[in-house]
C-alpha cells in the first residue's frame, strides 16, 4: 500500500513536470505573439520610411510587436527611439531565455522525484519492489518527455532570435546592419548594444 503511494506522488511529480517544461517550450516558441518571419518580405517590399507604420497597423494588438512599433512611432526623438527599441529587445531576449530555460529544470525535477521516491519505496518495503522500478521507469520517462521539450524550446528560440534580427534588420534597416559588424555576440544582443553605444 506504501509503494502505491509513493508510485501516486512520482505520477503528479513526473506528470506536472513534463506538463510545465511543454508548456514553457511552446511560451520559448512564440513570445512575440505573431509570426514576424512572415511578416518580414511584406515590410522589405515597402520603401523604408513606411515600414514602421505598416508594422504597427499589422501586428497584431497587444503583441511585442505592436508594443515596439507605437513606442517607436511615439518616440520624441532618435534617442528615445534607439531606447525604446533596446527596452523591445530585451524584453523579447528575457522572455525567450526564461522560457527555453523551464524545460531543464523539468528534468531535474522529474530526476531527483523519482530517486527519491524510488529510494523511499524501497526502505520502506524492505526491497526492490515492482513500486519502486515502476517509479524510476516513470521518472525515465517524465525525464526524456522533458528533455525533448527542451530541445523543442531551444529550436523555437533559435527561430525567433532569427525572425526579431529580421525584423529588426527590416525596419530599422541601416543602423541595424551596421551594428552586425561591430559586435561579439550573435542574436538580438547585436542590435542592442551598438545602439547604446551610440545613443
Amino acid at each position: 500500500m506504501t509503494g502505491a503511494l509513493f508510485f501516486g506522488l512520482a505520477v503528479l511529480v513526473d506528470a506536472g513536470a513534463a506538463s510545465l517544461s511543454w508548456r514553457q517550450a511552446r511560451r520559448a516558441c512564440a513570445p512575440t505573439g505573431g509570426d514576424l518571419a512572415a511578416l518580414v518580405p511584406t515590410l522589405k517590399r515597402l520603401p523604408a520610411s513606411e515600414r514602421l507604420e505598416h508594422l504597427r497597423q499589422r501586428a497584431p494588438p497587444g503583441s511585442w510587436a505592436d508594443d515596439l512599433a507605437s513606442e517607436a512611432l511615439g518616440a520624441a526623438d532618435e534617442a528615445s527611439r534607439v531606447a525604446a527599441i533596446n527596452q523591445a529587445l530585451s524584453e523579447v531576449d528575457h522572455a525567450l531565455t526564461e522560457g527555453a530555460g523551464w524545460p531543464r529544470a523539468g528534468v531535474r525535477i522529474a530526476l531527483l522525484a523519482s530517486a527519491l521516491l524510488a529510494v523511499a519505496a524501497f526502505l520502506v518495503e524492505g526491497a526492490w519492489s515492482t513500486w519502486s522500478l515502476s517509479i524510476l521507469a516513470l521518472g525515465g520517462a517524465a525525464v526524456l518527455t522533458c528533455w525533448e521539450a527542451g530541445r523543442s524550446a531551444r529550436r523555437g528560440v533559435a527561430n525567433q532570435r532569427r525572425a526579431v534580427d529580421e525584423l529588426i534588420g527590416a525596419v530599422f534597416g541601416d543602423a541595424a546592419r551596421s551594428a552586425e559588424g561591430t559586435s561579439r555576440r550573435p542574436g538580438l544582443e547585436r542590435h542592442a548594444r551598438p545602439r547604446r553605444r551610440g545613443s
